[in-house]
C-alpha cells in the first residue's frame, strides 16, 4: 500500500530533516526575512502512482504559468504548516480535506522570494 510505504521512508529519514537552502546564493535579494509556506505534494494512489501537479494560470501576478504543487503562503488561521498546505489544494484544485491521508513532511526548502516552503506528503484517491 502506498500510504504505508511513504510512511516507512519518510520515517527512516526523519532524523535528519533540515531546512534545504536550495537559493542560499540568491539570499541578498531576498534579504533576511522568512515566509512560511507549505505545498501538498499529493501521491495519487493507483496502480503506477502519480503525483497531482497544477499550471498556475497566466493572468496571476506572481508565477504565472509555472508547473507547481498546490500550496502556498500560510495564514494567520492556519493552524500549522500541514493545515496550509490543505487549505490551498482545496482552494487551488478543490480537493477536500478529509480526502488526503497526510504522510509526512518533507524537508523545508528556501527560496529566493525569502520563503520556507514545506512540502507535505499525502496519499490521495485516484477520484
Amino acid at each position: 500500500m502506498l500510504h504505508a510505504a511513504l510512511a516507512e521512508r519518510l520515517a527512516a529519514g526523519a532524523a535528519s530533516v533540515v531546512p534545504h537552502d536550495g537559493d542560499a546564493q540568491w539570499r541578498t535579494l531576498s534579504g533576511e526575512r522568512e515566509v512560511p509556506a507549505a505545498v501538498l505534494v499529493p501521491f495519487v494512489e493507483r496502480p503506477h502512482p502519480t503525483v497531482l501537479l497544477t499550471r498556475r494560470q497566466d493572468h496571476l501576478r506572481r508565477h504565472s504559468g509555472q508547473v507547481a504543487f498546490p500550496g502556498g503562503r500560510a495564514d494567520p488561521d492556519d493552524a500549522d504548516l500541514i493545515a496550509t498546505a490543505l487549505r490551498e489544494a482545496a482552494e487551488e484544485v478543490a480537493l477536500p480535506v478529509d480526502a488526503a491521508r497526510v504522510v509526512g513532511l518533507a524537508p523545508p526548502y528556501r527560496t529566493v522570494t525569502g520563503y520556507v516552503v514545506t512540502p507535505v506528503l499525502a496519499v490521495i484517491p485516484p477520484d
